[in-house]
């Protein structure tokens, strides 16, 4: 069997290029890694192993023979590999990243879910970047290193390194030993599903360690082979003959258990309808199996454990390769065709508090859609942003995903891309909607006719490489459209105008717990999210910014009787004087009380004015403050010290924020008996007789 070691020499072998970047890779390099948590960047020790096929790191000075890395990522799960500073990782660490050169990074994007995982590197310098990008990308894009006995052999031996844990990290194998014992092999055996008896995986132990005191790695995988596929074969070979009787083919498996050359190449013309001259039958068959021998005038032989690794394999697919690339009429008009196409597709996860990404973006554009779908509404600065409007999902930048899309929009096909536009922006940030795909898109944009005398739409062939705008715009005169979502009953809910929507406390029943979850109340229906669970480090955020706002003079927590204890306290104040407190009025709309408001009560004119504040949490989870669309804050500190140097705008006034009023024994007193239940305001001396 061809090992990946040697499958990737001979594979390179014709390019200097690569053959130097696998030489490298393989001794190793020093870099330093960006953490996806909020953790200082620190340098390890980076390889390739060809004989497990994957990219790991070991803490630097303690890489060897018989390290346990630190982390690991299989070859076959990488999806994409990055030039720059394109991931969370640098963005959580901007004052490291500032000091790296952006041509000396790379980021490695992994895994099998939808939302995958980032390695975010930076090499020693540009060329060392490049080499590790150009072998990762060879290695990742390289059908030949993909085989069904070559995942085999690499699965197996994580499994031997690991002793048969399945958990890959070689933290449970016994270094000094290089051989799986019996209780090894049957913790394996129970892990991969194969039902045996204790006593027949202790028979099939003793038939493969054959006194040796244990399985070394290539009894290990023998034994694997014969006790995954032994059950196979019988049933196999009985329902193979038969089948060949039944239609009159001259194949019969023999007892010898092997096809030769011609039985083989009978085999792909009679039962497959996969006609292949015998040199490229030949040829697959040296490249899968080396070790095939010479049968006399036959030629090579395959054991029928080797026929089984061909039918498990990707030349054994049932789709037929032709059609793994465009081979349908493109030349039809667009309307013609099903088009593969993406709902909310910024959304990492559900329609309620999840995190929008541009990342989500890059996913679907890679996994060959060709509609994507871009909710836009009004935005700070007058900047529009994406979100799923009325939830409590994160925003991003309506720029950045655009730029997003032109740079990964014909990465896997030249057909056109369609921008679904929900637009819920003003006629203001439409402009700079239009703006920004001119900007961005460039050339990409579809802006004119393909042919203005044509009576029906052009085909994708004629819109290769062209990205095409659908837009509908507002109603005239309204301010924003409805947007539903599909409840489990297939029907559609309008929650533009929810009457409430927040978190509440449901219990669980099983857990005798009681959980936090998002609701949104509509005029006929309570609909809820899933179960929210909060990281610590981002409740230690909020309640730190809590405690630290509450030291502050402005702030004054929960007044008697707000709105008029705060005019009391600014009664007679240089415009300018200001104070925050917590808001316990309705939210507008809602009519109900909402804690994570606050009010800013300040002078103006010789009136008191008041200016709701609103919490809110972005695509990290932290905690935002805002009183307009336009800037949000990290705490109520920063949001005061913006206003104290920049004009509060709104169409009825504009201010900066004075000094602070502080919440003065003999003031509150003034106000405190206004909440006692003997005061009357506005009652005569006549009506209290």
């Amino acid at each position: 069997m061809i090992s990946s070691a040697d499958a990737v020499r001979h594979q390179v072998s014709g390019s200097t290029e690569l053959s130097s970047a696998i030489r490298v890779m393989v001794a190793g390099a020093g870099m330093t890694k960006f953490f996806s948590k909020s953790r200082r960047p620190e340098r390890r020790s980076f390889f390739l192993r060809l004989d497990t096929f994957d990219f790991a790191w070991f803490l630097s000075g303690k890489a060897g023979k018989n390290s346990t890395p630190e982390g690991i990522v299989d070859i076959r799960e990488i999806r994409e590999v990055r030039k720059g500073k394109n991931s969370k990782d640098f963005e959580r660490n901007p004052e490291e990243a500032k000091r790296c050169e952006e041509k000396a990074c790379f980021v490695v994007l992994y895994g099998n879910e939808f939302r995958l995982k980032t390695l975010s590197i930076v090499a020693f310098g540009e060329d060392e970047r490049n080499t590790f990008m150009l072998g990762l990308t060879h290695l990742k894009n390289n059908k030949a290193y993909y085989t069904y006995p070559m995942v085999t052999q690499r699965f197996l031996l994580r499994e031997f390194r690991s002793r048969g844990d399945g958990k890959g990290s070689e933290k449970n194998a016994d270094k000094g030993s290089t051989v799986v014992t019996l209780p090894e092999m049957k913790r394996f055996l129970q892990r991969i599903n194969v039902k045996m008896s204790s006593n027949k995986a202790r028979q099939l132990y003793q038939d493969f360690e054959k006194g040796k005191g244990g399985l070394s790695f290539n009894s290990f995988h023998d034994a694997y082979i014969h006790a995954s596929l032994s059950p196979l074969i019988g049933e196999f070979t009985t329902k193979f003959n038969d089948i060949s009787k039944m239609q009159d083919y001259r194949i019969q498996l023999r007892e010898n258990q092997s096809l030769t050359l011609s039985d083989f190449f009978e085999f792909l013309r009679t039962f497959q309808a996969q006609p292949m001259e015998p040199p490229a039958i030949k040829q697959m068959l040296n490249e899968y199996w080396a070790n095939t021998q010479p049968n006399g005038p036959g030629g090579p032989i395959l054991t029928q454990y080797q026929f089984l690794d061909y039918l498990y394999s990707n030349d054994n697919s049932v789709v037929n390769p032709d059609h793994l690339k465009v081979y349908m009429d493109m030349t039809q008009p667009l309307s013609h065709y099903w088009i593969a196409s993406s709902h909310n597709t910024y959304l990492t996860g559900d329609q309620f508090q999840s995190e929008s990404s541009c990342e989500a973006y890059v996913r679907c554009l890679r996994n060959g859609c060709r509609c994507v779908e871009l909710d836009t509404w009004d935005g700070p600065e007058g900047n529009p942003i994406i979100y799923h409007g009325h939830t409590r999902t994160t925003k991003i930048g309506f720029k950045e995903v655009v730029k997003t899309i032109a740079e990964h929009a014909f990465a896997v096909s030249e057909y056109p891309v369609i921008l679904s536009i929900e637009n819920h922006c003003n006629v203001n940030q439409q402009k700079v909607m239009a703006q920004v795909f001119k900007e961005e898109l460039g050339g990409l944009l579809l802006t004119q006719p393909v042919n203005p005398n044509a009576t029906m739409l052009p085909s994708p062939g004629e819109l290769k490489n062209k990205i095409i705008i659908k837009h509908k715009k507002l109603p005239s005169g309204s301010e924003e459209l409805k947007f539903t979502i599909s409840s489990d009953d297939g029907q559609e809910e309008d929650l533009s105008n929810s009457l409430h929507n927040g978190y509440l406390l449901m219990e669980d029943k099983l857990a005798h717990t009681w959980l936090k979850h998002y609701f949104v109340l509509t005029a006929k229906k309570l609909i809820y999210s899933g179960a929210q669970e909060i990281e610590e480090d981002q409740e230690d955020d909020t309640k730190e910014n809590e405690e630290a706002s509450q030291k502050e003079t402005w702030y004054h927590g929960s007044l008697p009787n707000g709105r008029t204890a705060a005019e009391e306290l600014l009664r007679d104040a240089p415009d300018g004087t200001f104070l925050i407190r917590a808001s316990t009025s309705p939210r507008s709309g809602s009519g109900v009380g909402d804690e994570s408001c606050y009010s800013l009560s300040v002078t103006h004119q010789g009136k008191t004015k008041h200016v709701r504040i609103y919490s809110n949490k972005d695509e990290s989870g932290k905690e935002r403050f805002y009183a307009t669309d336009r800037c949000s804050f990290d705490s109520l500190a920063a949001f005061v010290d913006h206003y104290r140097m920049n004009p509060f705008k709104s169409p009825k006034f504009c201010f900066k924020l004075q000094e602070a009023c502080p919440l003065e024994g003999y003031n509150f007193i003034r106000f405190q008996h206004q909440s006692k239940p003997w005061f009357h305001e506005s009652l005569s001396r006549e009506e209290a007789e």
